[in-house]
Protein backbone atom coordinates (compact mmCIF):
# COMPACT_ATOMS: atom_id res chain seq x y z
CA UNK A 1 0.00 0.00 0.00
CA UNK A 2 1.09 3.87 -0.81
CA UNK A 3 -0.11 6.19 0.80
CA UNK A 4 -0.66 10.27 -0.79
CA UNK A 5 -1.45 12.81 1.76
CA UNK A 6 -3.07 15.95 0.19
CA UNK A 7 -3.08 19.34 2.89
CA UNK A 8 -6.14 21.44 3.24
CA UNK A 9 -6.07 25.15 3.00
CA UNK A 10 -3.44 28.01 4.14
CA UNK A 11 -0.99 24.87 4.60
CA UNK A 12 1.45 22.79 2.50
CA UNK A 13 2.44 18.91 2.66
CA UNK A 14 4.93 19.70 5.32
CA UNK A 15 2.02 20.06 7.54
CA UNK A 16 1.89 16.00 7.45
CA UNK A 17 5.54 15.76 8.82
CA UNK A 18 4.74 14.30 12.35
CA UNK A 19 2.32 11.84 10.79
CA UNK A 20 4.38 10.31 8.40
CA UNK A 21 7.49 10.09 10.85
CA UNK A 22 4.87 8.19 12.79
CA UNK A 23 3.53 5.97 10.26
CA UNK A 24 7.43 5.16 9.28
CA UNK A 25 8.01 4.10 12.53
CA UNK A 26 4.92 1.49 12.57
CA UNK A 27 5.53 0.58 9.07
CA UNK A 28 8.75 1.18 7.41
CA UNK A 29 7.93 -0.43 4.26
CA UNK A 30 5.30 1.72 3.79
CA UNK A 31 6.11 4.57 0.70
CA UNK A 32 4.54 7.81 1.57
CA UNK A 33 4.07 11.09 -0.47
CA UNK A 34 2.56 14.62 1.15
CA UNK A 35 2.25 16.78 -2.17
CA UNK A 36 1.81 20.43 -2.24
CA UNK A 37 -1.07 22.39 -4.09
CA UNK A 38 0.16 24.83 -6.09
CA UNK A 39 1.58 28.01 -5.29
CA UNK A 40 3.48 26.72 -2.59
CA UNK A 41 6.86 25.21 -1.89
CA UNK A 42 8.15 23.38 -4.75
CA UNK A 43 5.38 23.57 -6.64
CA UNK A 44 4.85 26.24 -9.23
CA UNK A 45 1.30 28.35 -9.23
CA UNK A 46 -0.36 31.75 -9.23
CA UNK A 47 -2.26 31.67 -5.73
CA UNK A 48 -4.39 34.93 -7.24
CA UNK A 49 -5.55 33.00 -10.21
CA UNK A 50 -5.75 29.49 -8.83
CA UNK A 51 -8.75 26.91 -9.81
CA UNK A 52 -9.73 23.27 -7.82
CA UNK A 53 -8.72 22.10 -11.80
CA UNK A 54 -5.51 23.00 -11.33
CA UNK A 55 -4.92 21.42 -7.95
CA UNK A 56 -6.09 18.11 -9.51
CA UNK A 57 -3.56 18.21 -11.82
CA UNK A 58 -0.91 19.42 -10.01
CA UNK A 59 -1.63 16.32 -7.13
CA UNK A 60 -1.80 14.13 -10.26
CA UNK A 61 1.17 15.05 -11.53
CA UNK A 62 3.64 14.77 -8.48
CA UNK A 63 1.98 10.84 -8.16
CA UNK A 64 2.90 10.48 -11.84
CA UNK A 65 6.43 12.08 -11.25
CA UNK A 66 7.32 10.44 -7.61
CA UNK A 67 9.40 7.10 -8.73
CA UNK A 68 8.21 4.88 -5.22
CA UNK A 69 4.80 5.97 -5.74
CA UNK A 70 3.73 6.36 -9.67
CA UNK A 71 4.21 2.50 -9.68
CA UNK A 72 0.43 0.58 -11.28
CA UNK A 73 1.29 -2.62 -9.55
CA UNK A 74 0.69 -1.07 -5.91
CA UNK A 75 -2.97 0.65 -5.08
CA UNK A 76 -2.70 3.83 -3.24
CA UNK A 77 -4.85 5.17 -0.83
CA UNK A 78 -5.46 9.41 -0.81
CA UNK A 79 -5.42 10.91 2.78
CA UNK A 80 -6.97 14.62 2.28
CA UNK A 81 -7.93 17.36 5.00
CA UNK A 82 -10.16 20.01 5.29
CA UNK A 83 -9.70 21.65 1.99
CA UNK A 84 -8.65 18.49 0.41
CA UNK A 85 -12.32 17.75 -0.07
CA UNK A 86 -12.57 20.03 -2.85
CA UNK A 87 -9.42 18.19 -4.62
CA UNK A 88 -9.58 14.65 -4.00
CA UNK A 89 -13.27 13.45 -6.56
CA UNK A 90 -11.01 15.35 -8.96
CA UNK A 91 -7.91 13.42 -7.93
CA UNK A 92 -9.77 10.15 -8.04
CA UNK A 93 -11.70 10.11 -11.21
CA UNK A 94 -8.01 10.89 -13.13
CA UNK A 95 -6.70 8.36 -11.52
CA UNK A 96 -9.07 5.58 -12.25
CA UNK A 97 -10.88 2.90 -9.13
CA UNK A 98 -8.24 0.20 -10.56
CA UNK A 99 -5.07 2.71 -8.97
CA UNK A 100 -7.19 3.98 -5.98
CA UNK A 101 -8.35 1.30 -3.32
CA UNK A 102 -9.67 4.02 -1.14
CA UNK A 103 -9.94 7.26 0.32
CA UNK A 104 -9.71 8.73 3.79
CA UNK A 105 -11.43 12.07 4.20
CA UNK A 106 -9.66 13.77 7.71
CA UNK A 107 -12.23 16.50 8.79
CA UNK A 108 -12.82 17.35 5.16
CA UNK A 109 -14.80 19.65 3.88
CA UNK A 110 -16.85 19.03 0.83
CA UNK A 111 -19.46 21.17 -0.35
CA UNK A 112 -22.45 19.73 -2.59
CA UNK A 113 -22.27 19.64 -6.33
CA UNK A 114 -22.63 23.92 -7.40
CA UNK A 115 -21.78 24.90 -3.43
CA UNK A 116 -18.58 26.44 -2.48
CA UNK A 117 -16.48 26.23 1.24
CA UNK A 118 -17.54 29.37 1.95
CA UNK A 119 -21.35 28.57 1.49
CA UNK A 120 -20.41 25.04 3.98
CA UNK A 121 -18.89 27.33 6.81
CA UNK A 122 -20.25 27.57 10.79
CA UNK A 123 -22.25 30.81 11.09
CA UNK A 124 -20.18 32.45 13.06
CA UNK A 125 -17.08 31.77 10.77
CA UNK A 126 -19.00 33.04 7.21
CA UNK A 127 -18.87 36.51 7.26
CA UNK A 128 -15.51 36.74 8.57
CA UNK A 129 -14.24 34.85 5.56
CA UNK A 130 -16.27 35.70 2.99
CA UNK A 131 -15.10 39.27 4.19
CA UNK A 132 -11.43 37.63 3.86
CA UNK A 133 -11.85 36.63 0.28
CA UNK A 134 -13.64 39.92 -0.78
CA UNK A 135 -10.31 41.80 -0.01
CA UNK A 136 -7.88 39.81 -2.39
CA UNK A 137 -7.50 36.73 -4.41
CA UNK A 138 -4.64 36.09 -2.15
CA UNK A 139 -5.35 35.55 1.48
CA UNK A 140 -2.05 36.56 2.80
CA UNK A 141 -3.34 36.28 6.77
CA UNK A 142 -5.50 34.68 8.76
CA UNK A 143 -6.78 36.90 11.83
CA UNK A 144 -4.94 35.21 15.42
CA UNK A 145 -8.44 35.41 16.82
CA UNK A 146 -9.80 32.95 13.89
CA UNK A 147 -6.99 31.07 13.95
CA UNK A 148 -7.07 30.64 17.77
CA UNK A 149 -10.55 29.74 17.53
CA UNK A 150 -11.07 27.25 14.40
CA UNK A 151 -7.17 25.80 14.48
CA UNK A 152 -5.82 26.21 18.11
CA UNK A 153 -8.26 24.63 20.23
CA UNK A 154 -7.20 21.44 22.08
CA UNK A 155 -3.86 22.22 21.46
CA UNK A 156 -0.70 23.11 23.69
CA UNK A 157 0.80 26.52 23.45
CA UNK A 158 4.23 24.71 21.47
CA UNK A 159 0.82 23.02 18.88
CA UNK A 160 -0.36 25.94 18.20
CA UNK A 161 3.66 28.13 18.03
CA UNK A 162 4.11 25.04 15.14
CA UNK A 163 0.70 25.69 13.32
CA UNK A 164 1.12 28.73 12.81
CA UNK A 165 4.85 28.50 11.56
CA UNK A 166 3.21 26.01 8.98
CA UNK A 167 0.32 28.31 7.98
CA UNK A 168 1.00 30.02 4.26
CA UNK A 169 -1.00 32.41 1.93
CA UNK A 170 -3.90 30.81 0.05
CA UNK A 171 -6.07 31.51 -2.98
CA UNK A 172 -9.36 32.85 -1.93
CA UNK A 173 -10.75 31.58 -5.41
CA UNK A 174 -10.41 27.89 -3.99
CA UNK A 175 -13.10 28.72 -1.07
CA UNK A 176 -15.18 30.75 -3.10
CA UNK A 177 -15.23 28.42 -6.01
CA UNK A 178 -18.44 25.97 -6.74
CA UNK A 179 -17.67 22.60 -6.79
CA UNK A 180 -17.83 20.28 -9.96
CA UNK A 181 -16.87 16.96 -9.68
CA UNK A 182 -19.10 14.18 -7.83
CA UNK A 183 -17.32 11.87 -5.82
CA UNK A 184 -17.08 8.58 -7.73
CA UNK A 185 -18.94 5.96 -5.99
CA UNK A 186 -17.30 2.84 -6.49
CA UNK A 187 -14.14 3.99 -4.10
CA UNK A 188 -14.23 2.81 -0.73
CA UNK A 189 -13.79 5.53 1.74
CA UNK A 190 -13.42 6.16 5.42
CA UNK A 191 -14.05 8.95 7.25
CA UNK A 192 -11.77 10.47 10.45
CA UNK A 193 -13.74 12.14 12.77
CA UNK A 194 -12.14 14.92 14.95
CA UNK A 195 -14.89 15.58 17.47
CA UNK A 196 -13.63 18.55 19.02
CA UNK A 197 -13.58 20.36 15.97
CA UNK A 198 -14.53 23.84 15.79
CA UNK A 199 -13.84 24.90 12.18
CA UNK A 200 -15.86 21.73 10.90
CA UNK A 201 -18.32 20.55 13.62
CA UNK A 202 -19.09 16.88 14.53
CA UNK A 203 -22.61 17.83 12.56
CA UNK A 204 -21.09 19.03 9.45
CA UNK A 205 -19.00 16.65 9.10
CA UNK A 206 -21.45 14.36 8.62
CA UNK A 207 -23.26 16.99 6.55
CA UNK A 208 -20.50 16.18 4.37
CA UNK A 209 -20.07 12.47 4.45
CA UNK A 210 -23.63 12.72 3.14
CA UNK A 211 -22.36 14.72 0.41
CA UNK A 212 -19.82 12.47 -0.75
CA UNK A 213 -22.50 9.44 -0.87
CA UNK A 214 -21.96 7.86 2.41
CA UNK A 215 -18.80 6.31 3.91
CA UNK A 216 -17.61 2.88 4.63
CA UNK A 217 -16.57 3.84 8.34
CA UNK A 218 -16.66 6.91 10.60
CA UNK A 219 -13.66 6.81 12.85
CA UNK A 220 -14.14 9.10 15.56
CA UNK A 221 -10.89 10.76 16.92
CA UNK A 222 -10.75 12.83 20.13
CA UNK A 223 -8.70 16.05 18.68
CA UNK A 224 -9.76 18.93 16.69
CA UNK A 225 -9.23 20.32 13.02
CA UNK A 226 -5.30 20.50 13.57
CA UNK A 227 -5.37 16.60 14.37
CA UNK A 228 -1.92 16.12 12.31
CA UNK A 229 -0.19 18.80 14.66
CA UNK A 230 -1.50 17.56 17.80
CA UNK A 231 -2.33 14.11 17.54
CA UNK A 232 -0.34 12.86 14.62
CA UNK A 233 0.40 9.23 16.72
CA UNK A 234 -3.36 8.58 16.59
CA UNK A 235 -3.98 9.55 13.57
CA UNK A 236 -0.59 7.62 12.06
CA UNK A 237 -1.88 4.52 14.05
CA UNK A 238 -5.37 5.13 12.54
CA UNK A 239 -3.96 5.55 9.12
CA UNK A 240 -2.12 2.26 9.17
CA UNK A 241 -5.04 -0.13 10.30
CA UNK A 242 -7.10 1.62 7.57
CA UNK A 243 -4.38 0.83 5.25
CA UNK A 244 -3.64 -2.64 6.49
CA UNK A 245 -7.55 -3.44 6.38
CA UNK A 246 -7.52 -2.23 2.82
CA UNK A 247 -4.57 -4.65 1.75
CA UNK A 248 -6.63 -7.96 3.34
CA UNK A 249 -9.97 -6.77 1.94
Amino acid sequence: MRLVFIHGGVHTGSCWDDTVSEITRLRPEVHTLAVDLPGRRRVDGDLSTLSIEQCVAAVVRQIDDSSHISTRDDPLMLIGHSLAGVVLPGVVERLGRERVSRVVFVACCVPPVGRSVVDTLPTVMRPVVRRIAARSPVIDRMPAALMRYAFGNHATATQRARIREHVVPESSALITEPVRARFPESVPRSWVLTTRDRALPVGRQRGFIRNVGGVDEVIPLDAAHEVMFTHPAELAATLVDVADRTVRA
